[in-house]
């Protein structure tokens, strides 16, 4: 799983980790992963324009959102700058800023917007909208949005007096920036992108001589027509790239609006749960930490040396499947028909219990600590030297099943139909009782120790030795002697 220090860290709840930057610093890789990244550059300014014409919405900052990015170094994270709003008797409003994830993604500033003697709109990540003319019915150029990170700002209509002027809203990173109407209406900022919950990259509103209009959702500041100071939702909001709005008046003191500051940030996914058909495949060397439930039908599959470390719980048809030399370390329960699959060498250590039909096989030379309940049918089996140690209890019509010199060690009961089968050199150690039709078969010869209630056995359970020749014998007294019989 992905890790690394930088900006600021959280993790909601929604099976994610982020890392927030609102201003440029580095991203420290921990362990290299997968991410997912949202990059807004900084929003372009509102052009500046007096009470007798009108100035144009500046373009959004370009958005960049994916998944499946690869990074394992560490990442100079730029956070754009906002563009600034056109000043004095009339300007156009600056670019936004670049913002970046190293070289990797690379989003464009939004465009500034126009004012009449500069009327078009300038280009970025979303273009910047165009400023109406003094000519009738001619129509000024809106900068060009940046494709794939946003898009174009509207028109500005011309018009021989004032009233009939409009400039165009700023490209948003969602939609194109309104035009500006013959009535001298000012467009709208083109809206922004929603991304994890959140809108970013709106357009700024245009104005003209009759009405100004609002910036586009996610962070667009509104146009304004007239007053003698800026209004507050002008500017746009910081660190959502929106475009700075438009202003017309002939107070000359204060700016257009300025382009909201941008943003990155990265998630990566938190190893909490599994469900319905989801799968892991690992081909070598490969660790699982930290997840927390495995249920449906999802598979985890390790080869050859695969590892899960602090897994929850394993509920349903879930399986896991190691090629070699697997461990499994502190796995809460096996739940439904979930099942444990181990090439050769295996280690299991710390499984709460098995229930219900799941089941541990391991090929050859398997281990299992700490197993606190073997229950229902499930099962285990060894194919050869297999090891089962501090196993709490076996009940129901669950069944222990070694090839060759298998070892049960400290067992407290056996109880209902369950079994244990040993082909040869079989061997417990501490086992407490056994009761029902339970069962103990070894061939060619057993050993039990440390049998401490052996006048507890039920009348339906059985001690039995097998060869392929003869048929074993046993003694039993009632003292706490080790029960031995060989064929």
């Amino acid at each position: 799983m992905f890790d690394a220090t930088g900006g600021t860290i959280t993790t909601p709840g929604d099976g994610y980790r982020y890392w927030t930057f609102t201003a440029s610093g580095t991203l420290t890789v921990v362990t290299g992963g997968l991410v997912e990244y949202l990059v807004v550059a900084g929003g372009g300014g509102g052009g500046r324009a007096t009470i007798a014409s009108n100035g144009g919405g500046g373009g959004a900052g370009g958005l960049l959102t994916g998944t499946g990015l690869t990074i394992s170094a560490d990442q100079a994270i730029t956070v754009g700058t906002s563009g600034a709003g056109g000043t004095g008797t009339g300007a156009q409003g600056s670019d936004g800023g670049n913002s970046s994830i190293g070289a990797l993604v690379v989003a464009t500033g939004g465009g500034g917007g126009g004012y009449p003697t500069t009327p078009n709109g300038r280009n970025g990540g979303s273009g910047g909208g165009a400023a109406g003319g003094t000519t009738a019915g001619v129509n000024n150029t809106a900068g060009t949005g940046t494709a794939g990170q946003g898009n174009n700002g509207g028109i500005g209509f011309g018009g021989t007096t004032a009233a009939a002027r409009a400039a165009g809203g700023g490209g948003g990173a969602g939609a194109v920036g309104t035009a500006g109407a013959t009535s001298g209406v000012g467009g709208a900022g083109g809206a922004g992108t929603a991304v994890w919950g959140t809108t970013y990259a709106g357009g700024g509103g245009g104005v003209g001589g009759v009405s100004a209009a609002s910036g586009g959702s996610g962070g667009g500041g509104a146009g304004q027509l007239t007053g003698t100071t800026k209004n507050a939702n002008t500017n746009a909001t910081a660190n959502t790239g929106g475009g700075g709005g438009g202003i017309a008046s002939t107070t000359t003191t204060f700016a257009a609006g300025n382009g909201g500051t941008g943003i990155v940030i990265l998630r990566a996914l938190l190893n909490s749960a599994l469900s319905g058909s989801s799968s892991l495949n690992f081909s070598s060397s490969a660790t699982a930490s930290g997840t927390g439930a495995l249920s449906g039908t999802s598979p985890l599959s390790f080869s050859p040396t695969g590892t899960a470390t602090g897994n929850g719980a394993l509920t349903g048809s879930t399986a896991l499947s190691f090629g070699s030399s697997a461990t499994v370390i502190g796995t809460a329960p096996l739940t439904g028909s979930s099942t444990l699959t181990f090439g050769s060498s295996a280690t299991l250590s710390g499984l709460g219990q098995l229930l219900s039909s799941s089941a541990l096989t391991f090929v050859p030379t398997a281990s299992i600590t700490g197993l606190g309940a073997i229950s229902g049918s499930s099962a285990l089996s060894f194919a050869a030297s297999g090891t089962a140690s501090a196993v709490a209890s076996i009940s129901g019509t669950t069944s222990l099943a070694f090839v060759t010199a298998g070892s049960l060690g400290g067992f407290a009961d056996l109880s209902g139909s369950s079994s244990l089968s040993f082909v040869s050199n079989g061997q417990i150690r501490g086992l407490a009782r056994l009761v029902g039709s339970t069962g103990l078969r070894f061939a060619p010869y057993g050993t039990i120790t440390a049998f401490w209630l052996p006048d507890s056995i039920s009348p339906a359970a059985s001690l039995a030795a097998e060869t392929s020749s003869a048929a074993g014998t046993f003694t039993q007294d009632n003292d706490p002697e080790p029960l031995e019989w060989s064929a």
